[in-house]
């Protein structure tokens, strides 16, 4: 008979190292900031990666298609304060609101005037990146 004690270890250190989703769902809406204040969002990858970044043009297609106008901001930043400051900055045209930033498993929408996280989803077991979306949606309408 074989001893269990090697897949458990594998368990263990898959759950630990980030390879099995979080089983809960986490949204977070900052209750000062109106979803309904963003008529345009940045919606930028929250890596480099190919995958990530296929995932930032499907939530921005998803936006689009749902009447916020969600645009494409390419670049390469050395932090998200850099990011904000650049995509942020008062002589964009058009004016960005938000920046949202993707991953394949949460959203993170900053707002521009103030810097702060706006509404934070992460998806958990739950919920995909098409659900997570439309909870961002639900929130932009409020």
């Amino acid at each position: 008979m074989r001893s269990l004690a090697p897949l458990l270890g594998l368990l263990l250190v898959a759950g630990c190292g980030g390879l099995i989703k979080p089983l809960k769902t986490v949204e977070q809406r900052n209750e000062k900031i109106s979803g309904s204040k963003y008529k345009s969002v940045a919606v930028i990858a929250g890596d480099e990666t190919r995958n990530t970044i296929r995932l930032s043009a499907q939530v921005r297609e998803q936006m689009n298609t749902q009447g916020i106008s969600a645009l494409r901001r390419a670049g390469r930043w050395s932090s998200q304060l850099e990011a904000f400051n650049d995509i942020c900055r008062p002589d964009q045209d058009p004016r960005i609101d938000g920046v949202l930033i993707v991953t394949y498993d949460r959203l993170e929408l900053h707002d521009c005037e103030t810097k702060g996280v706006a509404y934070y989803i992460v998806g958990g077991a739950k919920l995909g990146l098409n659900e997570m979306t439309d909870k961002l949606l639900a929130y932009l309408r409020t």
